[in-house]
């Protein structure tokens, strides 16, 4: 007993010794008062995003309790307790969130006693048709051609073994070295992917390959008994009846499209790069392993695993936006004297605080986006210098000279550039203001006040060298224009004529800038 005692205590201790004191952030909750969550549950304001997801689920499991045909005593006794699990909080915090799972769990079973009359004919042909045209062949026939019993030991482990403990292993490790709050994302995107996966089956049922290997290209109908395909000599070796009797009584036999197999390990790999981003390769190794066990068992076609793995790709990364909360080993998360964040695992009880993903902030066009206010951005397009005087920018600029040891005025990518004084050169070379493709076309920028402040300061200096000033060229500004400064003629300076030919000749900003036109190098 002392021993086991010493055990618990070290593992104990291993999960506890990185928790802040006093921080809550990891616990469990372990009330048993059902007017907590019910409390909760009337100060809680539904967003609109919460209401599809309530409805949705909820209209599935009305679907369920009408089809499914099971006595309605049983089935009101089986609503009943899953309503007291969701209003205990002691349980709630667990089955509430696995919703998403129990929803595909009850469609799934209930799937099997449709009425025959209203299901969708099933598809034989279609899948190894597209995977000829895709890629050429069948690959599960290829790869099911030569079999021996190492093949079959070495696709039967992920398939038939690792493919039906895995969530329950994936979930356990996500919630012990996990953010808090990451097992929920988990049953969100897991039950989804499922649910929607079942969904698409019921609406275009297909035939696996195993169905092409026994009947060839005849059309199969809903009273046929599934097979188990390769893993029958996995009975055969083991010398027991498992998977024929399974598989022949299948809850959705012809549901080759999408592959949840490939859904499922994906999703795994998925969430447990997230978590441990080093070990990623192992992962997808995984991956891949599955993939080959499942076309080498003739239980799917290679376009049904990639469909599989892209349904559950498209989940995991709204999930991931929207549920997920950041890992130490985030960027924003992680401080640089810290020793926690350079370890592969971290429990949940590490966590002080949770910070959670938004893509919006990983917009870099968008105007709450944490790059741009980190300093890492400084498109003009997206700043606010509508309060800053010519010499407040020349300051700017001058300062970013200065600054980080980066000569930002040779730096044609730069922001805010100075502008070199002016030399007469040739206005052949310069781009017209009037093509479109042009930075100061007039496409971006204003036709009238533009063209208004370049005839007026025409006007006024119309016999003079214009003075080589140093200003600021604002990539990208809507008010700018490309060009260079030259000697402005006297003839004709009232026509558009010549108004048009001064516009080719030299450039301004048109702007906030008091009604000065600046003229500048570029």
């Amino acid at each position: 007993m002392n021993i086991i005692k010493k055990k618990m205590n070290a593992v104990k201790q291993y999960f506890l010794k990185d928790r802040v004191n006093n921080c809550k952030v990891g616990g469990l909750e372990t009330s048993l008062n059902p007017m907590q969550n019910l409390k909760a549950l009337q100060n809680h304001t539904f967003t609109t995003k919460e209401i599809i997801h309530y409805s949705f689920l909820s209209s599935v499991w009305i679907f369920v309790f009408f089809l499914n045909p099971a006595p309605l005593l049983g089935k009101l006794l089986f609503y009943i307790m899953l309503c007291t699990l969701f209003i205990i909080p002691l349980t709630s915090q667990f089955f509430f969130s696995a919703l998403p799972i129990l929803t595909w769990l009850g469609l799934y079973f209930t799937s099997a006693t449709f009425n025959n009359s209203y299901r969708r004919p099933i598809s034989v042909k279609a899948l190894p048709a597209v995977e000829t045209i895709l890629y050429g062949d069948n690959l599960s026939d290829i790869l099911a051609n030569s079999t021996n019993h190492f093949f079959d030991i070495l696709a039967w482990i992920p398939y038939g073994l690792f493919h039906f403990g895995a969530p329950f292993v994936v979930a356990i490790i996500l919630f012990l070295f996990g953010p808090p709050r990451l097992l929920r994302g988990y049953a969100f995107a897991f039950g989804y992917m499922n649910l929607i996966g079942v969904i698409i089956q019921s609406l275009f049922p297909s035939a696996s390959p195993w169905y092409k290997n026994l009947y060839g290209i005849q059309p199969a109908n809903y009273g046929m008994k599934g097979s188990p395909g390769g893993l029958r000599r996995i009975d055969e070796i083991l010398g027991i009846d498992l998977y024929s009797t399974a598989f022949a009584n299948s809850a959705v036999i012809f549901g080759a499209l999408p592959s949840l197999h490939s859904g499922c390990a994906t999703m795994e790999a998925l969430f447990f790069s997230y978590v441990f981003p080093k070990l990623r390769p192992v992962f997808i190794f995984y991956v891949c392993w599955l993939w080959w066990s499942t076309m080498y068992l003739t239980h799917h076609y290679f376009v049904d695993l990639v469909a599989g793995a892209t349904l559950s790709f498209t989940i995991f990364q709204y999930t991931k936006y929207h549920h997920l909360p950041k890992i130490i080993n985030d960027p924003s998360l992680v401080n640089s004297a810290s020793n926690i964040a350079k370890k592969i695992f971290h429990s949940r009880w590490a966590y002080s605080d949770l910070k959670y993903n938004n893509m919006y902030e990983l917009d870099p066009l968008s105007r709450g986006s944490t790059i741009l206010n980190g300093g890492i951005s400084n498109d003009l397009e997206i700043q606010d210098l509508s309060g800053l005087t010519p010499n407040e920018i020349i300051e700017m600029n001058n300062f970013n000279n200065t600054t980080g040891g980066k000569n930002v005025a040779s730096n044609t990518n730069s922001p805010f550039r100075v502008q070199t004084p002016m030399t007469q050169t040739s206005s052949s070379t310069v781009p017209s203001l009037f093509d479109a493709a042009s930075i100061g076309s007039r496409s971006r920028s204003s036709e009238t006040s533009y063209e208004d402040d370049v005839e007026r300061e025409a006007m006024s200096n119309s016999t003079t060298l214009m003075p080589s000033v140093p200003v600021i060229s604002m990539s990208g500004h809507s008010g700018t224009t490309a060009g260079n400064a030259s000697t402005l003629s006297n003839s004709n300076s009232n026509s558009k004529t010549s108004i048009s030919n001064l516009i080719g000749n030299f450039t301004g900003v048109a702007g906030n800038n008091n009604g000065k036109l600046f003229l500048k190098k570029d």
